[in-house]
């Protein structure tokens, strides 16, 4: 019989030994690069949404000012020609393209993830390819895009706040903030659940998936939190990295959201394994 401080002692030194033998750290990088470009082709697929449904007009500038927090400046500039264009053109083929692009992309990351899960249960793959690529994107609409929009809200929910304020003639309190951050929190732990609940090949329970969704999310949210704080502070001094500065910060965010969702399944898989000894309630 095992305290239950040695027994959480004893799963936090396995999921790390795991994170080593399964190798998430590696498996992130590959998940951030793909991170990296599905997150331009979904930015380019809101701006042309927004073109189709005459709601840009009055969104342009925000959308340049926003994007210049965040994107290197070749980038930047791309994104504002690519605005241009689509007020001037109002095509609904680039809408398409980059509709196409986006799904493609975003399944590849999901597949990403999907992988690093098999791995940490230690399951054999036994999907089809196809099925395998219709399951990740299903879960592009059904968690990636959220999980985006959410990151976006977290990180430039300052501007919208001064937004906001500006065209209602609001002053918003502290609890507004709070509630913006609690609202990320809780829906962001629930799409991670369904990526741990759908993903690998074996069958899951919710109170099985939870605790790593539970942790993920609190590593995600920190390495949000963090850019956020860039964004909105620092990002204008970029000493170390010039001009590039931005999107190194923009790809180190994605490697650690990547690999906060792999530190969660390995924890959940930990958490599967039958226990030995029975845990003690005493500490």
């Amino acid at each position: 019989m095992i305290t239950r401080s040695r027994y959480w002692l004893s799963v936090a030194k396995q999921t790390s030994t795991r994170l080593i033998e399964d190798d998430c750290f590696g498996q992130a990088k590959g998940a951030a690069y793909s991170f990296l470009l599905f997150f331009f082709p979904l930015l380019l697929f809101l701006v042309s949404m927004l073109v189709v449904t005459d709601a840009l007009a009055g969104l342009a500038p925000q959308l340049t000012h926003v994007s210049s927090r965040v994107l290197p400046p070749a980038t930047r500039a791309l994104l504002a020609n690519y605005i241009s264009a689509m007020i001037a053109s109002e095509s609904k083929h680039l809408l398409v393209g980059a509709f196409m692009v986006m799904v493609w992309t975003g399944s590849s990351l999901l597949l990403s993830f999907i992988e690093g899960l098999n791995r940490a249960y230690r399951v054999p793959i036994h999907r089809p390819l196809v099925k395998e690529r219709l399951v990740a994107t299903g879960l592009v609409f059904l968690v990636g895009i959220p999980l985006v929009l959410l990151a976006l809200l977290a990180i430039f929910g300052s501007h919208l706040e001064r937004f906001i304020a500006a065209q209602f003639d609001l002053t918003l309190s502290w609890f507004w903030r709070a509630a913006r951050w609690g609202f990320v929190l809780a829906v962001t732990m629930v799409m991670i659940a369904i990526i741990y609940y759908v993903g690998p090949h074996r069958q899951q329970t919710w109170r099985g998936v939870l605790p790593g969704a539970g942790l993920a999310t609190a590593v995600w949210i920190l390495a949000t939190f963090a850019f956020s704080a860039y964004v909105n502070h620092f990002g204008e001094y970029n000493v170390i990295y010039g001009s590039l500065g931005t999107g190194i910060v923009l790809l180190v965010w994605m490697y650690l959201s990547s690999l906060a969702v792999l530190i969660g399944g390995e924890f959940n898989a930990v958490l599967s394994l039958p226990a030995a000894p029975s845990v003690n309630s005493t500490t």
